[in-house]
């Protein structure tokens, strides 16, 4: 029998299935904890200004520890109010009662860094919660879902609540309803996984009704996490709807209102207009020109090519990275041209390094919106212009006009947002 999708889409439009009714409400807030960490001085290096949730992850040189416990104890201890100096910002306050929440620590942090911190967060908030640290080294994708579960029935029949800490584990295939608050304690990530994490607060179960996802800062120049995905999700809307992406973003305010704690404590909710000019600031589209997903699974071969162009092609005064960068991804492409296995410290330092010069690009833009006389800019135009003058386009970029057609093929770089951002930029 032949379908009319058509009629189909008429008698089924506006109407909502009883497992989209199941789906929680999400509630999205924002802390800002940077003049805290600031005050942690063994985590500030003198190249960099500021804390940062990745420092804190940071092993100590006996390796027995970490660098910083003081920035954990402190972290735990405001997160259930027990830090006067940052009592205001203690979760019951900001989103109300927490039973069961799933905190991602940051995707570079160690299974040994994440035990430590794990032991710290039981010492903090061993009162209450049940902690439970879910990486490699205690369990198995497979098996953390289930392990999960136990936990909080565990939890539950002696009156007690659960505090899951995930290390590189529980963003996809793991459904365990009972988590009402998703803690996002990291400095940046890609949009994708920090929409499987955000996703971790929002698994239907009887009774819920509400998911918060808690985005929180430790360094006031931090990538704004919680607008990327609101404008990602109003991109995505426009594209299919053929609407104005500033329709969508006021329909996404009332679908994902956004919540800030001020240094008193009092919540309040972002007005429209100021959460639609967020979302369609520069610093929220720039993060999404450059695919960390696919940057991070890269394979030797491509990644080998392109760090090849970056060692050989660009000028030294414009490669990006360290020395040491450098010197590590060299030794990676003499073994790939060997035939041999990299090391694999020198594999990350190739990816370190592609990031590093793909970073550097896309916050760029702005010097390479003007390299042809057009009042809206597109990249096919820019690079085809800059083939004429590669040498001046890598001396402005730090890349040159093949590296990114190869970045392009690669999925590395999103065309679509490099030229929203080129549309943007005035």
């Amino acid at each position: 029998m032949k379908i009319r999708i058509n009629d189909y889409r008429a008698d089924f439009k506006n109407k909502v299935s009883p497992i989209q009714k199941s789906i929680p409400k999400v509630h999205l807030y924002e802390m800002d904890l940077s003049e805290y960490a600031a005050k942690q001085e063994e985590m500030v290096e003198v190249e960099e200004l500021f804390a940062s949730f990745t420092k804190g992850c940071v092993l100590n040189t006996t390796k027995d520890g970490l660098r910083s416990p003081g920035f954990w104890s402190g972290f735990y201890r405001a997160m259930v109010g027990n830090n006067m100096e940052t009592e205001a910002f203690a979760l019951s306050n900001a989103v109300g009662s927490t039973d069961c929440i799933m905190q991602f620590l940051p995707g570079s942090c160690s299974n040994k860094a994440a035990s430590f911190i794990a032991d710290i967060a039981q010492a903090q908030l061993g009162s209450v919660y049940n902690v439970k640290l879910l990486n490699g080294n205690h369990t198995s994708n497979a098996k953390a879902e289930r392990e999960a579960l136990d936990a909080v029935e565990a939890a539950r029949k002696v009156g007690r609540k659960v505090w899951f800490i995930s290390s590189g584990m529980a963003q996809r295939s793991f459904s365990v309803p009972a988590i009402d608050t998703v803690l996002l304690t990291y400095d940046c990530g890609d949009l994708g996984t920090t929409l499987q994490k955000l996703s971790r607060a929002l698994t239907a179960g009887e009774g819920k009704e509400l998911g918060n996802v808690v985005s929180i800062s430790v360094d006031p120049n931090r990538v704004d996490k919680v607008a990327s995905i609101v404008l990602n999700a109003a991109q995505k809307a426009s594209e299919q709807n053929g609407t104005d992406v500033k329709d969508e973003l006021k329909r996404a305010y009332a679908t994902f209102p956004l919540f800030s704690v001020d240094e008193t404590g009092n919540k309040f909710q972002i007005k429209e207009d100021d959460y639609i000019e967020r979302a369609m600031s520069l610093d929220s589209s720039i993060p999404l020109a450059v695919n960390r997903s696919v940057l991070f699974t890269i394979s030797d071969d491509n990644a080998m090519a392109l760090v090849e162009q970056i060692l050989t092609k660009i000028s030294r005064e414009n490669r990006a990275g360290d020395k040491a960068s450098q010197t590590k991804g060299k030794r990676f492409i003499d073994a790939q041209r060997k035939g041999e296995k990299a090391d694999t410290d020198d594999h990350q330092a190739a990816v370190n390094l592609l990031a590093a010069q793909l970073d550097a690009f896309v916050h760029n833009l702005d010097m390479i919106r003007y390299w042809v006389p057009s009042a809206q800019p597109q990249l096919s135009d820019i690079l085809t212009e800059a083939d004429r003058a590669p040498d001046k386009f890598a001396d402005a970029t730090g890349v040159t006009p093949n590296f990114v057609r190869d970045a392009l093929d690669a999925k590395l770089l999103r065309r679509e947002w490099i030229d929203t951002i080129l549309l943007t930029v005035t």
